[in-house]
């Protein structure tokens, strides 16, 4: 019974009995499989939500039998989720959590307000077609909320976490992120390179020949 559950998600057809007994209840499992393990390219650990992690056969068994599969963005160094994509409305606690730590507080430009007080917005609107993604979602109180959403105020937002904001009278402001994450093994940006090593110059013929002619020491002269 709990294998059929756990590789089918329902109760075997022609188990009539146990079938009424439950109700036909249908369960749902969410496995994460890391896409090079799906594809059999490495044997990295999936994870059975509730349970904790699985090794690979299993999880490409699950994933054969299941009905549905996510696309997930999840970042290379700490594990967070960045993007559900079209799937989800509503961000995931890891995905909040990672842009409550990036943006610090309100984006728009001049407010002091903290994240965690503060809404979780689609720049680009999910009904017109937005994501729930990092590059799509900034924090936002609800003053600026509103006001983004019903005045000519525009926001346009970079993959680095940046906001150009642009008024309804046209001026231009930009708003950065409170701790911007660079994605590993990209090269910092505008760090200046160290100065080129200066040539040792060679001692000239001239300083060597008055090393014997210098003063001798004043301690010389008073042992004198």
């Amino acid at each position: 019974m709990a294998a059929d559950l756990l590789l089918t998600g329902r109760l075997d057809a022609t188990d009539a009995h146990l079938a009424a007994a439950t109700g036909r209840v249908a369960a749902r499992i969410v496995v994460t499989v890391p896409v090079l393990t799906l594809l059999g390219v490495t044997d990295e650990p999936a994870e059975l939500d509730g349970y904790g992690p699985i090794d690979a056969d299993t999880a490409r068994r699950l994933a054969g039998h299941a009905p549905t599969l996510h696309r997930l963005l999840v970042h290379p160094e700490t594990g967070a989720a960045l993007s559900y994509g079209r799937t989800t409305y509503r961000a995931g606690a890891d995905l909040a959590g990672y842009l409550r730590i990036r943006d610090g507080g309100c984006r728009f430009p001049g407010c002091a307000r903290r994240a965690t007080t503060t809404d979780l917005d689609h720049t680009t609107a999910w009904a017109h077609g937005g994501r729930t993604d990092a590059d799509n979602l900034a924090h936002l109180c609800r003053s600026h909320h509103r006001l983004k959403h019903h005045t000519g105020w525009r926001m346009h937002h970079r993959p680095d976490g940046t906001i150009h904001w642009t008024s309804p009278a046209g001026h231009h402001l930009t708003t950065h992120p409170e701790h911007p994450f660079t994605p590993v093994g990209a090269p910092p940006e505008h760090q200046p390179h160290p100065p080129a090593p200066q040539p040792l110059e060679p001692p000239s013929h001239d300083s060597t020949a008055d090393i014997g002619e210098r003063d001798d020491p004043p301690w010389a002269a008073r042992a004198a």
